[in-house]
């Protein structure tokens, strides 16, 4: 996933609820966390890196469905 100033993400879900995003550098340090309330249907969330001082690089961004605890592991690369 290609990342310039600002990550979106869509998502189609079924059912309503929260979830948490985590990007960690490659040596594993949390650089963000952050935590979202999505609706049954499509959703669209943004954040901006920006406000993190995030450099440019290689990143995995943790996401996790906080009601049943399903997880994926989405590689990043943060361009400029």
């Amino acid at each position: 996933m290609p990342l310039v100033n600002n990550c979106q993400i869509e998502f189609l879900n079924t059912v309503t609820g929260d979830i948490s995003i985590k990007l960690f550098n490659i040596t594993g340090s949390e650089l963000i966390f952050k935590n979202f309330h999505l609706k049954d249907g499509e959703n669209k969330i943004s954040f901006y890196l920006d406000d993190y001082f995030i450099p440019q690089g290689i990143y995995l961004m943790h996401i996790t469905d906080d009601k049943n605890g399903k997880a994926e592991i989405v590689k990043a690369v943060k361009l400029q």
